[in-house]
């Protein structure tokens, strides 16, 4: 049998979509860790978005970032409630993340190349995607929850049902 030999790192890198924008659903949102609330390094909560987004194929990805009320990354949150038609939320103050789950919206999508772990073994972590930003105008529904794939996804193919083989 005739192979190429990859290490772990590339063969982590070839799941990696190209850079772009991208639209998503949000999967999951995580807002605590063995039972607190998540914080960044500086004490900000934050939380943990798992999002299904479709490339270019129409192969199902999944990509994690995170989110925080620090101003620093204010823009962030702001274009999520946005993009997901949460702003009236957001504007009240009354956002809650974990209603965001099923909710679609459109991300840019970028390369993290990876970094040096500080476990002190010399590994390099894997690249990975990561949002750079969420972008778009979000559904006007007041409770749009939707477990169809977003905007773009090519539609079910129609399947005749009576040669099916098994």
């Amino acid at each position: 049998m005739r192979y190429t030999p990859y290490s772990e790192n590339e063969i982590k890198s070839m799941n990696i979509m190209d850079a772009g924008t991208y639209d998503f659903q949000v999967a999951e949102v995580e807002t605590t860790k063995n039972g607190h609330p998540m914080s960044d390094r500086n004490g900000n909560e934050m939380c943990k978005l798992k999002l299904t987004l479709w490339d270019s194929e129409s192969r199902e990805r999944v990509v994690y970032t995170y989110i925080t009320g620090d101003s620093n990354f204010a823009y962030k949150l702001r274009h999520f409630a946005k993009t997901t038609g949460m702003l009236k939320e957001y504007e009240d103050g009354t956002l809650n993340m974990r209603d965001a789950v099923g909710r679609q919206g459109t991300a840019e999508i970028v390369i993290k190349k990876g970094t040096l772990k500080q476990d002190g073994s010399g590994e390099m972590w894997a690249d990975r995607n990561d949002v750079k930003d969420f972008v778009g105008e979000g559904q006007t529904a007041e409770h749009f929850v939707s477990s169809a794939p977003p905007r773009g996804y090519p539609a079910t193919q129609n399947i005749p049902q009576d040669d099916i083989p098994f």
